[in-house]
C-alpha cells in the first residue's frame, strides 16, 4: 500500500510546474490554428503570430514585461512584410538562446541551410506530418 502511494506522488505534476511556451509564426491562419490546437491539447502554452513583425513585437513585449519566456518558435520561412530569414535573425537578437524550428512548404534551400548552420534547431516540411511535428517539439523542449 505504501509503495502505491509513493508511486502516485511521483507521477503528480508539481504545483510550481510551468508549461513550456511555443510561438507559432505562420501567415496561414489554418496552419496556425491547427498547430496551436494540437500543441495546446498536449499541455503547452501556445502563442501565434501571423507574420515576422508580430512575432518580433510579441517577443520584445514579453522581454520588457518579464513574462515567462518562449521556449520554442516554429517559424515559417515565407512570410509577408519580412521573410523568415530576417525574422529569425531579429528573434535571435532579442533572445540568443531561443530554439527555432524552421518550416516551409518548399524544399530546403540555401537560406534554410544557412539558418540551420547559424543555430536553428531543426526543419520541418509542410504539410506537417503530425508525428514528426510532435517528435521535433518533444526533442527540443524535452517534455511530454
Amino acid at each position: 500500500m505504501l509503495q502505491t502511494e509513493v508511486m502516485h506522488t511521483r507521477l503528480q505534476t508539481p504545483k510550481h510546474f510551468i508549461k513550456p511556451t511555443i510561438l507559432i509564426v505562420d501567415d496561414q491562419e489554418m496552419v496556425r490554428t491547427m498547430v496551436a490546437d494540437l500543441l495546446g491539447e498536449m499541455n503547452y502554452n501556445v502563442l501565434t503570430a501571423q507574420d515576422g513583425i508580430s512575432a518580433i513585437s510579441l517577443l520584445e513585449e514579453m522581454r520588457r514585461s518579464e513574462k515567462n519566456n518562449i521556449d520554442l518558435v516554429i517559424l515559417d520561412m515565407i512570410l509577408p512584410n519580412i521573410d523568415g530569414n530576417e525574422t529569425y535573425r531579429r528573434i535571435k537578437q532579442i533572445d540568443p538562446g531561443i530554439k527555432v524550428i524552421l518550416s516551409t512548404g518548399y524544399d530546403i534551400n540555401n537560406k534554410v541551410n544557412e539558418l540551420l548552420s547559424e543555430g536553428a534547431v531543426g526543419f520541418i516540411q509542410k504539410p506537417y506530418h503530425i508525428d514528426k511535428l510532435i517528435g521535433m517539439v518533444r526533442q527540443h523542449i524535452g517534455i511530454n
